[in-house]
């Protein structure tokens, strides 16, 4: 059984340094120099999730970005017929909720736990006090936004050719 959302989480207590030290042992920032992932730990939370938790629901209000620190997430999209499929499932170092950073939508997938995770969130308020305070950094994260945003279209580009080709035949 699935529990309710995690917004009831209360983040873990850390400090900057440990933030950064979790921000770059995900990989994910490893573009960046350790002075930027330190700057970027100012701006971060930490949540220490159990399994079979919904992060949220597609069609949700999206309010923050995430990158998995620990553990995995299921991605799940509604078909027509309104069952819901496993799209992806994403580890460490992974990150969901990229474009609720860029466009402030409603939640396009639904994402739950399938294990106990770490997860470390941006939310989009505080995104857009890094913009603010943190410019060049802020311009280093939305590249990477828009490079996996890309990345990810180029591949779902794909598996839809693939798949109306299968259904030609």
């Amino acid at each position: 059984m699935m529990q309710s959302h995690f917004d009831q989480t209360k983040p873990r207590v850390t400090t900057y340094t440990q933030r950064a030290e979790l921000l770059d042992q995900t990989g994910w920032l490893q573009d960046l120099s350790w002075n930027q992932i330190k700057l970027m730990a100012k701006f971060v939370k930490v949540y220490d999730i159990p399994e079979k938790t919904v992060l949220f629901d597609e069609g949700d209000k999206a309010y923050f970005l995430g990158v998995i620190s620990e553990g995995q997430v299921v991605v799940r999209k509604k078909s027509k017929g309104e069952s819901s499929q496993i799209i992806a499932r994403l580890g460490k170092g992974k990150t969901f909720g990229e474009m609720s950073l860029v466009d402030g939508a409603v939640r396009s997938a639904s994402v739950s736990t399938q294990t106990p995770i770490v997860l470390i969130t941006l939310s989009h308020n505080d995104f857009e006090t890094l913009l603010h305070e943190a410019s060049k950094l802020g311009v280093c994260l939305l590249l990477k936004i828009g490079k996996l945003m890309s990345a990810n279209l180029r591949r779902t580009s794909a598996l839809l050719i693939d798949s109306l080709e299968h259904q030609e035949h």
